[in-house]
C-alpha cells in the first residue's frame, strides 16, 4: 500500500487581496524652497490615516487599498501659517510627490503678557531658613 500524499497548493483569493502603495516625498516652502519641518499629511478617504514631515521636510506614507476598488486617493498638505493644497493621486505603484506650500495671508494677531514679580522675605531661626510670602 501506498502513504496518502497530500501536496500543498497556493492558494489566491482575489477579494482580500491588497495592494500597498506608498506615497513619499517633501514638503517646502513655494517661495524659499526651505523644507517645511512638522508638516502633515493626510488621506481623506482614509480618515485617521496621515504622517508629518521629517527635520528634512520629508515624508512617507503606506497606505491598504483592496484592489477591487480603484486606486486613486486625495491628499491634503498643511502647515501653519501656510495655505493647505489638496492633490489628486493615482496610485497605480509608488508615487514620489513633492509638494511646495503658499504661505497664508493670515495676521497673526498681538499678544500681550504680563509678569507679576512679589516679593518675600528669609527668616532664619534657629539655623534653618524660612520663607515668608505675603
Amino acid at each position: 500500500m501506498h502513504p496518502l500524499r497530500l501536496l500543498p497548493l497556493p492558494i489566491s483569493i482575489p477579494a482580500f487581496s491588497q495592494s500597498r502603495p506608498t506615497i513619499h516625498g517633501t514638503i517646502r516652502d513655494n517661495n524659499s524652497g526651505e523644507a517645511l519641518i512638522g508638516a502633515a499629511i493626510t488621506i481623506i478617504e482614509q480618515p485617521g490615516t496621515g504622517t508629518l514631515s521629517n527635520a528634512y521636510g520629508f515624508f512617507s506614507l503606506t497606505l491598504s487599498i483592496p484592489r477591487n476598488i480603484p486606486a486613486a486617493t486625495t491628499i491634503v498638505a498643511s502647515f501653519i501659517g501656510y495655505q493647505p493644497d489638496t492633490l489628486h493621486v493615482a496610485l497605480q505603484s509608488d508615487t514620489l510627490i513633492d509638494i511646495p506650500l503658499d504661505p497664508g495671508d493670515a495676521q497673526l494677531r498681538t499678544a500681550t503678557s504680563a509678569i507679576f514679580i512679589t516679593a518675600y522675605k528669609k527668616y532664619s531661626v534657629d539655623g534653618f531658613d524660612l520663607d515668608a510670602k505675603p
